[in-house]
């Protein structure tokens, strides 16, 4: 537990097996903010493809508006607390914390979802517009506006 920010730093890249319910485990968010304090955006990955349905995006969406720390799972409660401790060291604030949170995974749900949404309009509409519109709900007006500029379905034609 206290070595995780070293192991972090090894790794090059992360690849995260993200289901609607990743956020839900204190362990994966602070691993989660670990991957960001030392790395660009860029060198998180999220493998979504497999998980996300028709069904389960309403979830993800729902995962990452609600996102709280002090709902968060942990195993054991002696982990809690020297996670929380982390948090504390870390960040200026849980509410920061939480905010970090849900921006990046807002964000890196887009990337993810960028690839399905350029296979029609009608998918974009499905899978990539409910982003837009989360971070412009979460108060992520910069993001929104990037994020609104996007166009999945140019890039697609082009690397075709």
């Amino acid at each position: 537990i206290n070595l995780i920010e070293k192991f972090i730093k090894r790794c090059d890249r992360v690849c995260v097996l993200f289901t609607w319910s990743y956020l839900e485990r204190l362990w994966c968010v602070f691993e989660w903010a670990c991957v960001l304090m030392d790395k660009e955006p860029d060198k998180l990955w999220l493998q979504t493809e497999m998980f996300v349905t028709e069904q389960s995006f309403p979830l993800y969406v729902d995962c990452i508006r609600n996102f709280s720390l002090r709902r968060t799972k942990c195993f054991l409660d002696g982990d809690r607390a020297v996670l929380a401790a982390k948090i504390d060291e870390c960040y200026a604030s849980h509410k920061d914390f939480e905010r970090l949170v849900r921006a990046t995974a807002t964000a890196l749900m887009a990337r993810s979802m960028a690839f399905r949404a350029g296979r029609s309009a009608r998918l974009r509409a499905q899978f990539f517009e409910p982003w837009v519109d989360l971070a412009k709900d979460l108060g992520f007006d910069e993001l929104a506006a990037k994020l609104a500029t996007c166009r999945p379905s140019e890039w697609r034609a082009r690397a075709a």
